[in-house]
C-alpha cells in the first residue's frame, strides 16, 4: 500500500515537472506588446545650448521656444521647452504640395528675459492663428528673446528625425532676401523665362552699408519664403544656411548659390538691417562646337545677367527688386 502511494506520488511529481518544462519551453521570452513607430522631428537641446549651457545666468539658456513652419511658409506648431529638454513635434502633416520639409525657428531666453513666461505663452498661443499662420517670423518680431537660430529637417515615416540646427546667434541678424527665378524682365520689353530662356540661376550676395530704418525695401508676403522647395530638390539647393558667424552685424564675404529655376534663390541669416545686392547670372545649356566646327555637345553657359537689390530687416523676408536683364 505504501509502495503504491509512493509510486503514485512520484508519477504526479513527474507530470508536474514535465508540464512546467513544457510551459516554459512554449513561452516566447521576446514577446512584447505592439508599439506604433513615432513619426516626427526632434530639436536637440544640447545643440541649442552648446557653448552656453543651461542655467539662470545672463549668458545661459533658461528656456527656448520652437516654431515649426512647413514648405508653404505656414506655421504648423509651436511650443516652449526647458533648456535641457528636447523639442519634439510628432506626425506633422505635409504642405499643400506634399512636401515634408520643415523649418524650425528657435528663440532662446535667459532667465531675466523669460521672466514669468506669460508674455512668451501669449505669443506661442497665437502663433498659428489665422492672422499669423502664414507669417513665419511673426514670433521673431513679437517675442523679446536673447538669442535665436533656425533648423531644417525633412520628416520621414515611422522615424523621429533630428533637425539640423545652426548655433545660437545674437538678436538682430536674421534677415532673409529672396530672388524669384520664374522670369526676369529683359531690356526691350521681352523677358527671360524659366525653361524657355534659361534653366539655372547663379546668384551672389553682397552686403552694402547698413540700411536706414524702413527705407522702402520691398517686403514679400512671408508665405513666399517657404517656396524655395517647390521645384523639388532644385529649390532646396537655394536655401543657404550661411556661416554661423554671419550674424555679427558686419559685412560678410559674398555668398553664391546655384538654383535650378523656378526654385527661389533664398539667402538666410544675413546681416540686418542692411542693404544688399545680388548679382544674378542666367544660365542655359548651349550647343558648342570644336575647333573643326563639329558638334561637341552641350555646355552650361551664361545667357543673361541682372542685378537685384533689397533692404533687409530682422525677421522679415524681403523680395529683391531686379534690374532688366541683358
Amino acid at each position: 500500500m505504501r509502495l503504491r502511494f509512493l509510486l503514485l506520488l512520484i508519477g504526479c511529481l513527474g507530470l508536474y515537472i514535465a508540464f512546467s518544462v513544457f510551459a516554459v519551453a512554449c513561452t516566447d521570452s521576446t514577446f512584447s506588446p505592439l508599439i506604433d513607430p513615432i513619426t516626427g522631428i526632434q530639436v536637440r537641446s544640447d545643440v541649442i545650448t552648446a557653448g552656453k549651457g543651461c542655467g539662470t545666468g545672463d549668458t545661459q539658456v533658461y528656456k527656448y521656444t520652437a516654431v515649426v513652419t512647413d514648405n508653404d511658409g505656414r506655421v504648423r506648431a509651436a511650443a516652449t521647452y526647458d533648456c535641457f529638454a528636447d523639442g519634439v513635434f510628432q506626425a506633422l502633416g505635409p504642405a499643400d504640395g506634399g512636401y515634408l520639409n520643415f523649418n524650425v525657428d528657435v528663440y532662446a531666453f535667459n532667465a531675466k528675459t523669460f521672466g514669468d513666461g506669460s508674455a512668451v505663452a501669449a505669443v506661442v498661443n497665437n502663433v498659428a492663428i489665422t492672422d499669423h499662420q502664414f507669417d513665419r517670423f511673426w514670433a521673431g518680431r513679437t517675442l523679446t528673446f536673447t538669442w535665436d537660430t533656425s533648423c531644417e529637417t525633412t520628416q520621414q515615416s515611422e522615424v523621429e528625425v533630428v533637425a539640423v540646427c545652426q548655433p545660437l546667434r545674437d538678436v538682430g541678424s536674421d534677415g532673409i532676401i529672396v530672388v524669384p527665378t520664374g522670369s526676369f524682365a529683359k531690356q526691350g520689353g521681352a523677358a527671360f523665362t524659366c525653361d524657355a530662356g534659361f534653366i539655372e540661376v547663379q546668384a551672389s550676395l553682397h552686403a552694402l552699408a547698413p540700411a536706414q530704418p524702413q527705407d522702402g525695401g520691398t517686403v514679400a508676403a512671408l508665405a513666399d519664403a517657404g517656396d524655395a522647395g517647390d521645384a523639388g530638390d532644385a529649390g532646396d539647393a537655394g536655401v543657404d544656411a550661411g556661416p554661423a558667424d554671419a550674424g555679427d552685424g558686419g559685412a560678410v564675404p559674398p555668398r553664391t548659390i546655384t538654383v535650378r529655376c523656378p526654385g527661389d534663390v533664398q539667402f538666410q541669416h544675413i546681416p540686418a538691417p542692411a542693404n544688399h545686392v545680388v548679382d544674378v547670372e542666367l544660365r542655359d545649356l548651349v550647343h558648342i562646337t570644336d575647333d573643326a566646327g563639329n558638334d561637341a555637345g552641350v555646355e552650361m553657359r551664361p545667357v543673361g545677367h541682372t542685378t537685384c537689390r533689397g533692404s533687409v530687416s530682422p525677421f522679415v523676408s524681403t523680395t529683391a527688386a531686379c534690374d532688366p536683364a541683358q
